[in-house]
């Protein structure tokens, strides 16, 4: 069942559509799931952790200067496009985990962009 506003249509502040937005995103949900490449698949989620070399990493904190954007954002947005890949999705869901919150869904649209070109949209 739809909320029903009997507010003018006028006088919508941005709070309203903020939350009208992130309505829509928690009641679309999901995650975009990466295919299991194995011969006994599981259901389920998986964590994994790796370590990151110091020529890249400083070639990532490069790359976020030049386009005045975080780290962060540059790692999402790297594996939002890595999960279109894999998923053959151009729309992906994924959390976003900080500071010992809960995650936070974030929904990307993969289209045919280069990752840096998604990156300066997002």
């Amino acid at each position: 069942m739809g909320n029903i506003s009997l507010r003018d249509p006028d006088t919508v502040t941005a709070a309203d559509r903020g939350r009208e937005f992130w309505r829509g995103v928690l009641l679309a949900g999901g995650f975009t799931a990466v295919p299991r490449w194995t011969l006994d698949p599981v259901p389920g989620i998986a964590e994994h952790e790796a370590k990151i070399c110091n020529e890249v990493v400083t070639a990532l904190r490069r790359l976020a200067d030049e386009l005045a954007v975080p780290l962060s954002s540059v790692l999402l947005t790297a594996h939002a496009k890595v999960l279109g890949a894999l998923s053959g999705e151009r729309e992906v869901s994924t959390g976003y985990s900080f500071e010992g919150r809960s995650p936070l869904l974030c929904r990307f649209t993969t289209e045919p962009h280069s990752w840096r070109a998604m990156l300066l949209k997002a």
